[in-house]
């Protein structure tokens, strides 16, 4: 039954994508426009118009000589794994090694760090008002993005947040990550937690690298600021009226 109310919302939602009283589809990324592209979807309706970032509150701030490691966001499945076996493997490479892990934490994740002695070395704040993110994100050296599998988005607001507050960056080598290898801001590294501790360590051991692809970043973050953004949609609604 859940899979038939599935399929004919789909079949509505497709229907409602392709009428003609739609004028245009706003997605987010190339890689949306593209794949609607080829499911039918006029590509001429589509515009892209990215998710923007704050640049007022999220800014750069310099990086701390503390090893700090921090990640916020959701912790489902397809990240929550990896970014345990992370944590273990770096805090096993290094006892300077701190994170900060932001978002509701799932029991048996705590229960994991607890069970293997590293509940000392991971901040847990649970959920944190997003405009004092910035705060957060300035107590860390490096921040991250451990997902094993991709989602098919392209876009991933935190990683231009952690950019524009001039932040290096690891990342899994999924779609989400994308715009890491196009702003030159971060190590880009496969599903594997050994590599990606490995890329940790070697931000924290060389400053320099850090603080070049910490620059990189805050440069390509100028692009998605919310007021460009915001201007974006006024003309369309301009066009579209």
């Amino acid at each position: 039954l859940r899979s038939s109310n599935t399929s004919r919302l789909l079949i509505s939602e497709y229907r409602l994508l392709r009428s003609r009283r739609v004028y245009k589809i706003v997605v987010t990324t190339r890689m949306i426009r593209e794949r609607m592209a080829r499911i039918g979807i006029d590509p001429e309706k589509i515009e892209v118009i990215p998710i923007g970032v704050d640049t007022k509150l999220f800014k750069p701030t310099p990086i701390p000589h503390e090893d700090t490691i921090l990640y916020y966001g959701t912790l489902a499945p397809n990240r929550a794994e990896l970014l345990l076996k992370v944590i273990e493997t770096v805090c096993s490479l290094s006892k300077e090694a701190r994170f900060i892990v932001i978002g509701d934490v799932p029991r048996e994740f705590r229960s994991y760090l607890i069970s293997r002695d590293l509940i000392e070395r991971v901040q847990l704040p649970g959920y944190v008002p997003h405009d004092e993110l910035p705060s957060w994100l300035a107590r860390a050296a490096v921040c991250i993005f451990p997902q094993s599998v991709s989602l098919g988005y392209g876009f991933s607001i935190k990683l231009i947040e952690y950019m524009a507050c001039g932040r290096p960056i690891v990342a899994t080598d999924v779609d989400e990550s994308i715009i890491v290898k196009e702003a030159g801001a971060g190590i880009v590294v496969p599903v594997d937690p050994g590599e990606f501790a490995s890329a940790i360590i070697q931000l924290l051991q060389d400053r320099k690298l850090a603080s070049r692809l910490a620059e990189n970043g805050v440069k390509y973050a100028k692009q998605y600021e919310w007021d460009d953004i915001v201007q974006r949609y006024a003309e369309l609604f301009i066009e579209a009226a």
